[in-house]
């Protein structure tokens, strides 16, 4: 009898446990799903020049499937012949920053250097820069009117803009 109550004390125990483990992977697994569906996967490309590479299978290759296993990469190609790295990748896991990295540490550190990297979301910053630009030039412009508006009447010029001032402050 007592042994008969141990063991089914053992089983409920256990039961309880495993029940316990499972809620846990549902709540996280929700928690994930939502976290997912707040960000979408904003994608950008870099390309860049690799050097140091000197067969297409063993060093193209191995760098290729290197940044195919990064969380975030849509798309690792590389040319060997060209020496031209392409990468699609969410924006939102991944910067060009660790994509470089992760070239030059591929073997020892040394062997692999990275040049000319370029990156979509970097032109769309740039876009941004030279609209930006192109309003304070357009300011600036304004501000220099207005300075030699005030210069020639106050030397004694006598033009219409003056005249209109005057008339409206009467």
């Amino acid at each position: 009898m007592r042994i008969t109550q141990t063991i089914a004390a053992i089983a409920f125990t256990t039961l309880m446990m495993v029940s316990c483990k499972k809620e846990a992977t549902e709540n996280t697994e929700n928690a994930t799903a939502t976290t997912e569906q707040a960000q979408p996967a904003q994608l950008a490309t870099a390309s860049f020049t690799v050097e140091g590479m000197h067969c297409e299978v063993g060093c193209a290759g191995h760098l290729e499937k290197k940044l195919a296993k990064l969380e975030g990469v849509q798309k690792a190609e590389i040319d060997f012949e060209a020496k031209k790295a392409t990468i699609e990748y969410d924006a939102n896991i991944l910067t060009p920053e660790i994509l470089v990295q992760t070239v030059e540490n591929a073997a020892d550190g040394k062997t692999y250097k990275v040049s000319d990297v370029v990156n979509t979301a970097d032109k769309a910053m740039l876009l941004n820069k030279d609209k930006k630009k192109k309003k304070a030039k357009k300011e600036e412009a304004a501000k220099e009117n207005t300075v030699e508006e005030k210069k020639s009447c106050s030397s004694g010029e006598k033009k219409a803009c003056c005249a209109n001032k005057k008339a409206e402050t009467l």
